[in-house]
C-alpha cells in the first residue's frame, strides 16, 4: 500500500491527502499492534480475527476506490489496523501448528510468504495498472489477499486442534483473568 497510495493519489489529482494517509496507514498499525498483545493468549489460533481483518481489509479498499476522496484517510485506519493483526497473529500461528522441533521452519516459511506477497502484491499492481491504464487495479492484490484471508481463516483448524488449551494449563503463566474457551 504504502508504495502506490502517493502515485495513486497523484494520477487521480488527490497528492495533497498523500502525506495524511501515509501518516495516518502507518501510525494505525502501533495501536492494533500493541492492542492485540494485550489479547494475544485468547486471539491466537482462532479464525475469527483473520476473517475480521481480511473482511475489514476489503471493505477498505472497496471503500478507498469508490467513495469519495476525502475519505481516503479513513480507510488507511482501517487497512493499518487490519495489517497489522494479521502479522501479528500470523506470527503467533507457527507455534501453534508446528511441533517444538518444527516452529522454526514453519517461522521461516510464514515469513517468507510474508516477505514475497509484500512484493508480488505491488508489482502485480504496478502490472495491471500499466496494462490496462486503470489506477485503482494498483490496489487489486490487496483486495485478492483479502478475500484470500477470510478463505485462509475460515479453513484454518479450529483453536482445539492446536492443543493451546492443554498447553496453557500445564504452565505457570495462565492469567486466570483470561477466559480461554474452544470456539472460533
Amino acid at each position: 500500500m504504502n508504495g502506490w497510495i502517493a502515485i495513486y493519489n497523484s494520477a487521480m489529482h488527490y497528492a495533497y491527502l498523500t502525506p495524511l494517509t501515509l501518516t495516518i496507514l502507518n501510525t494505525a498499525q502501533l495501536p492494533s499492534s500493541l492492542g492485540v498483545t494485550f489479547f494475544a493468549q485468547s486471539l491466537a489460533g482462532r479464525r475469527s480475527p483473520f476473517i475480521v481483518a481480511g473482511v475489514i481489509s476489503g471493505a477498505a479498499i472497496i471503500g478507498w476506490v469508490l467513495t469519495p476522496a476525502t475519505l481516503e484517510p479513513f480507510w488507511a485506519v482501517l487497512l493499518g489496523a487490519s495489517s497489522a493483526l494479521v502479522f501479528t497473529l500470523g506470527i503467533a500461528l507457527p507455534p501453534l501448528m508446528a511441533g517444538p522441533e518444527r516452529v522454526a521452519r514453519l517461522t521461516g516459511v510464514t515469513l517468507s510468504l510474508n516477505y514475497c506477497v509484500a512484493f508480488v502484491g505491488p508489482f502485480l499492481g504496478g502490472e495491471l495498472w500499466d496494462l490496462f491504464h486503470l489506477p485503482f487495479l494498483a490496489f487489486l492484490p490487496v483486495a485478492i489477499a483479502s478475500l484470500l484471508l477470510i478463505i485462509l481463516g475460515a479453513l484454518l483448524p479450529p483453536r482445539s486442534a492446536f492443543g493451546l488449551l492443554s498447553r496453557l494449563s500445564d504452565t505457570s503463566e495462565l492469567d486466570p483473568a483470561i477466559p480461554i474457551t474452544p470456539s472460533l
